[in-house]
């Protein structure tokens, strides 16, 4: 009767004349470590487990965090997928109780069996069922449950970060750099309501900012009341970046970069993001809310400085990614086409990482490229003569997105069909015309002799400060 999980009176199971079985558990935690001590969890590597609770606004949360001696870290224990079957022995007390009776069975907060926890909320403010009691009903105390159970593990998130600097000796870096791991279980799940968890979640110290006073650690939510930030991309940045990540006590990149003499570092220090990649929800969050205000590249130290605001009322930036219903004015029918098309082309790939600088974005050391790179994505060089043909395109009202949406669908389909800038002529134009776009799409394709005419003008090579890396050895 695993669905009478904590009855608020005593409650038996009696067969014939057997002896009579008690139902239930005190608590949630008492449920958890039930499970554990009863073998539940069992791994080929060696770990310790734990039970953490906590009560808010009369919901009893309690979940399972494991710990291996390699990483030294709590992290959130996943039900184990041998039990994830409904008729598995030993069935995981994963659910949400409504005074005391599991309503639903999948982890609080979530709609599929991800973190081994449990919640139970009672008294007035409890969220109502549906008639069945096979489900929650959306209402106000629906939402504010589900914010207490969100934050009890963004809490857990940062109480971990905080443990790893005083009982582990993680740096200052090392440990909220280390955040983003601890909450990935979270952001990898799907949420009963994605933006209560989000909100939560971006209150989470997750990056490391450098300034003139030292490093401190930061939110989603304080980057964006900020609204600017700088970030360097390097190959010494990233090994000084592994050095003050891993060193024993708390030092700035900006006083190892001083050692090498050059001015150039000294403006790297004001609003630095120095662990901002592309790879964990948080950093995706920024990206999306941020774009690129200003390019500095270093050819001879290898370095691409940039200067991030917040996407204004007019975009600076376009690539295929940020091509959506309300940026071409809710034509869902353009949109399908658009995916179709580049299905028929990428083999699967993901959508293009080439974008298109839509204002007079300012620039510094490109003029001998065409492209620069970060974090996995092309930027046209804002001085290329094709930036230069992509801004001519706008009008009085502004740019015309389908056609710019396309564009980038045939630059990006020219390389999908082994075509480098350098061999683009009119018969590749011709195969992507006729073999990708239709002919819908053609017709925002009407000056396809401009748009090559500009591609030959542009500078094939691309700025990547870390190609240098990159580079084939003979043996």
């Amino acid at each position: 009767m695993r669905w009478i999980l904590f009855p608020r009176c005593n409650v038996v199971l009696q067969i014939d004349d057997e002896e009579p079985i008690p139902i239930g558990y005190p608590s949630p935690k008492h449920a958890l470590q039930n499970f554990i001590d009863n073998g539940g969890l069992s791994s080929a590597f060696k770990r310790e487990y734990d039970v953490r609770s906590t009560t808010i606004d009369g919901v009893d949360i309690a979940y399972v965090v494991e710990r291996t001696d390699v990483f030294r870290d709590w992290g959130f224990a996943p039900v184990p997928a041998q039990r994830r079957n409904s008729g598995a022995d030993n069935f995981p007390p994963v659910a949400t109780c409504i005074e005391g009776v599991a309503v639903e069975e999948f982890t609080p907060g979530f709609r599929s069996r991800s973190i081994l926890a449990i919640a139970n909320a009672t008294g007035a403010g409890a969220p109502k069922t549906n008639v069945a009691r096979s489900a929650l009903e959306d209402t106000p105390e629906l939402r504010q449950m589900l914010k207490g159970i969100y934050h009890a593990y963004a809490s857990h998130v940062e109480d971990e970060s905080e443990r790893l600097r005083s009982e582990e000796s993680f740096s200052l870096t090392h440990a909220t750099d280390h955040a983003k791991y601890t909450a990935a279980r979270l952001s990898h799940q799907s949420s009963i309501k994605d933006d209560i968890l989000a909100d939560e979640l971006q209150k989470v110290p997750v990056f490391v900012v450098e300034e003139v006073s030292g490093r401190r650690k930061t939110n989603v939510k304080e980057v964006v009341a900020t609204g600017a930030f700088v970030t360097v991309e390097s190959p010494l940045r990233r090994s000084i970046e592994q050095l003050v990540r891993e060193a024993p006590t708390d030092i700035k990149a900006q006083d190892l970069l001083e050692i090498f003499g050059s001015d150039n570092f000294s403006q790297e220090n004001v609003k630095t993001i120095c662990n901002l990649s592309s790879y964990s929800n948080f950093d995706r969050q920024i990206l999306k809310q941020f774009e690129i205000s200003s390019v500095d590249a270093y050819a001879r130290d290898k370095r691409l400085r940039l200067h991030w605001n917040l996407v204004g009322n007019s975009r600076s930036w376009l690539s295929l990614a940020d091509v959506d219903s309300e940026l071409i004015d809710g034509d869902r029918q353009f949109l399908q086409m658009l995916y179709e098309a580049w299905e028929r082309v990428s083999r699967g790939n993901p959508l293009s990482s080439i974008a298109f600088p839509l204002s007079n974005i300012k620039s510094a050391g490109l003029d001998e490229y065409g492209m620069f790179m970060s974090r996995g994505h092309r930027y046209l060089a804002p001085t290329s003569a094709l930036a230069k043909y992509v801004r001519s395109l706008a009008t009085k009202e502004g740019h015309d997105f389908k056609r710019l949406a396309v564009l980038l669908l045939v630059l990006e389909s020219f390389e999908a069909m082994n075509f480098t800038l350098e061999t683009v002529n009119s018969e590749a134009a011709q195969r992507v015309t006729s073999q990708v776009l239709g002919s819908e799409l053609a017709n925002y394709f009407e000056d396809g002799a401009g748009f090559l005419e500009a591609i030959g003008q542009t500078n094939k090579k691309i700025f990547d400060p870390f190609a240098w890396d990159k580079r084939d050895y003979d043996a």
